[in-house]
């Protein structure tokens, strides 16, 4: 790779020497000097043998560029003088067609010239191809020496200004001005220009610079007229022919830059105009640039050998630092705790793996970042900050914060986190245990003291009811009886739900379990005119937990019935219904209470969320947890103020799976 990068540095250079010789000299690309600089070819060699003469549109009305001089009857000046030279370059004369300035692509486009001198509009451009650029003509603006409201271009505002006709002056003060702006006269030649301005016609006069100047130079007016220095425009001149004469133009292209490396245009101007410099540049200073520009290029060259004796040292030390950094990355990001480090301005600088899942972002995003716009921990950080409390709770998790300073220099701060939710639920799940342990222990207890009673009333009730000889006494000790087993079912149901619940799979009637463990809320049900029904197959029978079974079943019915008494209705009901599949028993159980709202069904599932006053949260947390323990699931739909139905499947585990 530093073999092909110096490689390119060498070559970038050598073409840009290039490229900077071929534009600065001769105003051309390395690739069009390449191709010019060729001899001519077969078909241009065949072109000129069939042409006799090539004809040239010129003006008459230019000087010094083009104009007719009626003492000699010839056409001369500049353009003159450089067709000439190509002339004599490709070997064939060249005639001049003299013609108005204006009407010069026209003949052009109809084929009375050869070729034409024009400038490389967008109109041009469309209807002809151009050769490489002659020179350029700068536009100025001419005044009065003593005239002192006139010193930069922009004075021309509210100014009368003469412009030639069939120049491109006109066009150019319409660009660099808004309609009213000037008030432009135009005149068919730099005389007349100069005589209305003589005459306090006109404030200024706008034009070629090179036919200003030489008008002025010609006329001994140098005294008293003053050329701005504010160029107003500056045009290209080209050889322009027909699309259909690609050939003329390779012609034109060749010699002209034969004449170019000659160095004969700066004769020519140096005759009409006593200067080179105001059409065409000599470029002198083009050597002083490649040299300028080799000397960048041996610095370079300097700068990236020490640059690698550098970089060799700095990458040993870079290294071990590297090595150093990544062995803490690796043991912050194993420790389970989210870390941020922030200086004064609260920017996040620093951080590990743990942090980057708390606030759900990548590393990028988040190193540079202000805290105060990441959740959630800039309101963890915030709430910390204001109530001094390392415990936070935010969005039904719980949070363990604390910051200490990290560094005094620096003055940055590292914020510690923890996600304590699950040591928390551990923590409240223990001591429900335990207060159902406790109340096991006290219903144990309660039932065999309850039961030694209700032992003796039932066996005195079987002695009673041999000498019960009528019907009311038969009655009355009947209903002796049935209490006697309503207590004992009630005792039965308060041990059975005080156990401490268990994973152990068995076989039990899904309808026994449910009546046995629904008789109280069905009770309270009725009492409440609240229709309770359960729709289940009398001989179904479910291989599973049955400890889950009556948590799920228990948690559910009760929450239905809570949410009907909260919105009581002459139309309540609470169903229940079973049904099978070839792998599970699916249990609904749908209330038309109160409902859940949208916003927050997604978190009822979630430790500590209740919408209840004195709610734990941990009902359906439980639900949910139970189930999964044993390959079950729930879902609800819910609509608000209408009905709500949880759905629960519970796996039929068959007997190949139980082995």
């Amino acid at each position: 790779m530093k073999k092909i990068f110096k490689a390119i540095i060498v070559i970038s250079g050598i073409l840009l020497v290039i490229t900077w010789y071929t534009e600065t000299k001769y105003n051309i690309s390395p690739y069009a000097y390449w191709r010019d600089s060729a001899s001519l070819n077969i078909w241009e060699k065949s072109y000129l043998s069939d042409k006799e003469y090539i004809t040239y549109g010129i003006a008459i009305d230019s000087a010094p560029l083009s104009y007719f001089d009626e003492h000699t009857n010839k056409v001369n000046g500049i353009l003159s003088d450089y067709m000439s030279l190509i002339s004599i370059e490709i070997g064939v004369p060249v005639n001049f067609l003299k013609l108005d300035t204006e009407k010069k692509d026209n003949a052009l486009q109809l084929s009375m010239v050869d070729t034409t001198d024009l400038f490389k509009t967008k109109k041009m451009k469309r209807d002809f191809i151009f050769t490489q650029e002659l020179f350029q003509l700068e536009g100025s603006v001419l005044k009065r020496a003593n005239d002192s409201s006139i010193l930069r271009l922009r004075n021309l505002r509210g100014k009368r200004v003469a412009v030639i006709s069939n120049g491109y002056a006109a066009t150019a003060l319409n660009k660099k001005f808004q309609d009213n702006e000037i008030s432009i006269i135009k005149v068919s030649n730099i005389q007349n220009a100069i005589r209305q301005m003589e005459r306090n016609n006109v404030d200024a006069v706008v034009g070629d610079k090179m036919v200003i100047q030489y008008y002025l130079n010609s006329n001994h007016l140098k005294h008293s007229y003053e050329i701005l220095d504010d160029v107003l425009y500056s045009e290209s001149v080209y050889l322009a022919v027909k699309k259909n004469e690609p050939i003329l133009q390779g012609i034109l292209n060749k010699s002209i830059l034969k004449i170019k490396k000659k160095n004969l245009l700066p004769s020519v101007q140096e005759k009409w105009l006593g200067s080179s410099g105001m059409i065409v540049s000599k470029n002198v200073g083009y050597t002083v640039i490649v040299a300028f520009i080799f000397a960048i290029l041996l610095l370079i060259m300097f700068l990236y050998l020490w640059d690698k004796i550098l970089h060799h040292k700095i990458s040993i030390a870079t290294e071990e630092l590297q090595d150093q950094r990544n062995s803490l990355r690796t043991v912050l990001d194993s420790v389970n705790l989210a870390l941020f480090v922030i200086n004064k301005d609260g920017t996040i600088e620093e951080c590990n793996g743990q942090a980057l899942k708390l606030v759900r972002c990548g590393y990028e995003c988040l190193i540079g970042t202000n805290i105060d716009t990441m959740e959630p921990i800039s309101t963890l950080y915030s709430n910390f900050q204001m109530t001094n409390s390392h415990n936070q709770k935010l969005n039904s998790r719980y949070f363990h914060i604390a910051h200490r300073p990290l560094s005094d220099v620096s003055n940055t701060l590292l914020i510690i986190c923890e996600d304590i939710t699950q040591k928390v639920i551990v923590d409240r799940q223990l001591n429900q245990k335990n207060k159902m342990a406790a109340i096991g222990q006290l219903s144990a207890g309660l039932a065999h003291e309850i039961r030694n009673p209700l032992g003796l009333i039932k066996n005195y009730s079987y002695i009673i009811d041999s000498y019960a000889t009528d019907d009311i006494s038969k009655h009355a000790i009947h209903t002796i009886d049935e209490s006697v087993e309503r207590i004992n079912f009630l005792i039965e149901n308060l041990l059975n739900y005080s156990k401490p619940g268990n994973e152990r799979i068995s076989v039990f009637n899904v309808k026994t379990v449910i009546n046995n463990l629904l008789f109280l809320e069905k009770k309270k049900a009725l009492k409440n005119n609240i229709r309770f029904e359960i729709s289940v197959d009398d001989a179904l029978m479910l291989t599973t937990s049955e400890d889950t079974f009556k948590i799920v079943i228990s948690n559910l019915t009760n929450n239905a019935l809570e949410s009907l008494l909260s919105h009581p209705s002459e139309s309540s009901y609470l169903k229940i219904c079973v049904s099978t599949t070839s792998t599970q028993v699916i249990v609904t159980v749908e209330d038309n209470g109160i409902g859940i709202e949208p916003e927050k069904i997604d978190d009822i599932f979630n430790p500590f969320f209740t919408t209840k006053n004195e709610g734990t949260g941990l009902g359906l947390y439980i639900v949910s947890s139970e189930l999964e323990k044993i390959d079950g699931s729930i879902s609800v739909s819910s609509k608000v103020n209408e009905t709500t139905i949880f759905r629960v499947c519970f796996p039929n585990i068959t007997k190949e799976r139980r082995k």
